[in-house]
């Protein structure tokens, strides 16, 4: 339901995009997004935590970053309390570019395992 009364449905945008003169696209940072969304009207995915800074330098960032994804993946969904996290994605910006990770809950991986064994089940982030 994602929050939504039955029957109704709110578009979460998480990635904005622009194609330069020369046809390259360049997608927004964090900040720039959320204030074209403010602009537009749109809602935006919540963010949960960020920016992610590693708490020693000695230490791999990604052990920090595992921590941070696991505790944002259990639970109820931060937009509405009777259903389950789906999962989180990771957003990370440098000067190479703009990346996304996503990590599916495990109670979310399970029930949707669940529906693709059914013959009727279209998983409509794979179609083309």
């Amino acid at each position: 339901t994602y929050g939504c009364p039955q029957g109704t449905c709110r578009l979460y945008v998480y990635k904005i995009a622009m194609v330069n003169p020369d046809g390259v696209a360049v997608e927004l940072s964090w900040p720039e997004m959320v204030r074209r969304c403010r602009e537009l009207g749109l809602a935006h995915v919540p963010l949960l935590e960020g920016p992610i800074l590693a708490s020693n330098p000695d230490v791999c960032l990604l052990l920090d970053l595992r921590n941070v994804v696991d505790k944002h993946t259990t639970g109820p969904s931060t937009l509405s309390p009777i259903q389950i996290r789906e999962g989180v994605v990771v957003r990370v910006e440098s000067t190479q570019g703009i990346t996304h990770i996503k990590h599916k809950s495990f109670e979310f991986g399970v029930l949707e395992g669940y529906l693709s064994e059914s013959d009727a089940f279209v998983d409509p982030e794979e179609v083309s």
